[in-house]
């Protein structure tokens, strides 16, 4: 078969350094209500258009991708 689909997630924690200028009166929160962990959920497929290039659909509670997957 030419297609793959897949189903899973990503577990993690962020590590984040955050400085700002002296002086600096504005907004200092990045991402209000996130803290560092997080769970991303992914639904996925990929089409093999050859024996080592793919088209890649990625579809996340995060991010959603779409790109070309090789496979050495």
């Amino acid at each position: 078969s030419d297609w793959d689909f897949y189903a899973s997630g990503s577990l993690g924690y962020i590590f984040r350094k955050r400085t700002w200028e002296a002086g600096y009166t504005g907004r200092k929160d990045i991402e209000p209500g996130t803290g560092p962990m997080f769970l991303d959920l992914h639904l996925g497929a990929e089409y093999h258009l050859t024996k080592v290039l793919g088209l890649q659909l990625d579809v996340s509670t995060g991010m959603t991708t779409l790109g070309l997957a090789f496979h050495l």
